[in-house]
């Protein structure tokens, strides 16, 4: 892979950069976590126009790998070679020194998370997934102290099989063909909820460095699937000025079905426990585990 690589993960050697040197005023990174295990079909595609995007409209992309088996994903994505991939290694070696009992799960996308989170460089940063495609913020409308979420437009894989030259802007200039997901306006499923704001709001949410430190990132017990995004809006609530939805393009490449099964059996995380009567972070001061020396390169 193109990139300067300072040692192979399977070494366990880490490289470090001097985060606080190379942040930068007004910039933005976006942070996504994923593995190479086509998950949803398609994925080294999907994650090509995705990563390519954001690379193209944003300062900084953190990409984390969960415990590929084999390559990272990283190594199959089609992009240009900017210098500002940051690319960022989860082994199964780190996990049997951080916490053993999660090398059974597929993958812990609240760590990855924020371990992307966490050694971003710039002021402005965005949680997001493998399968999205947004277009530019202009961070200078946004309140330092609250949270953002954007409503989502869907795209049918046939147009991603099928995707024409300047893919990303074929998207803005047809968006009407896609459908925008659902705001929320108190109450979702027959359950009460003013924080979500919108259906999927975990596909692109946007804070300041400083009240993601607040936060302390993604709640870290929070180890299956469901209810992690709900509960970065509420906190968002809790340690800042509140969550706001904000208007911007943001594409989600549609794909097969999926759920996240452990042992075989499908688990989720409580709503009731994460959401509903969630008050405050269990998360260490060292969240995303600050701590530890993982593996990372800049593509």
């Amino acid at each position: 892979m193109a990139g300067e690589t300072h040692s192979s993960p399977e070494d366990n050697e880490s490289t470090w950069y001097d985060h606080s040197k190379e942040r930068e005023s007004m910039t933005t990174s976006i942070v996504v976590t994923s593995k190479n295990d086509n998950y949803g079909g398609h994925l080294a595609l999907r994650a090509s126009y995705a990563i390519g995007t954001m690379l193209k409209n944003y300062e900084e992309v953190v990409y984390v790998d969960w415990c590929s088996d084999g390559p990272s994903l990283a190594d199959e994505l089609t992009i240009d070679r900017t210098g500002r991939l940051k690319h960022i290694r989860v082994t199964r070696e780190d996990l049997l020194n951080i916490d053993p009992s999660l090398i059974e799960l597929p993958i812990v996308e609240v760590l990855g998370r924020n371990i992307g989170i966490a050694r971003a460089s710039s002021d402005w940063i965005v949680s997001s997934n493998i399968d999205i495609m947004p277009t530019r913020l202009d961070t200078r409308t946004l309140d330092k102290n609250k949270i953002y979420a954007v409503s989502r437009r869907n795209v049918p894989i046939e147009f991603t099989l099928n995707a024409i030259e300047s893919f990303d802007e074929f998207l803005v200039s047809s968006k009407n063909l896609f459908q925008q997901a659902p705001r929320i306006n108190g109450e979702w499923a027959g359950r009460k909820d003013p924080w979500s704001l919108t259906v999927c709001c975990g596909d692109f949410q946007i804070a300041h460095r400083d009240l993601w430190e607040k936060m302390r990132g993604f709640e870290e017990s929070m180890i299956y699937r469901d209810c992690a995004d709900t509960n970065i809006m509420k906190k968002g609530c809790i340690y800042g000025d509140g969550a706001e939805l904000i208007d911007l393009d943001v594409f989600h490449l549609d794909h097969d079905g999926h759920y996240l099964s452990v042992g075989g059996v499908s688990i989720k995380n409580s709503w009731e426990d994460f959401v509903e009567n969630f008050s405050e972070t269990a998360n260490s001061h060292a969240w995303g585990l600050a701590d530890y020396e993982f593996w990372e390169e800049q593509i």
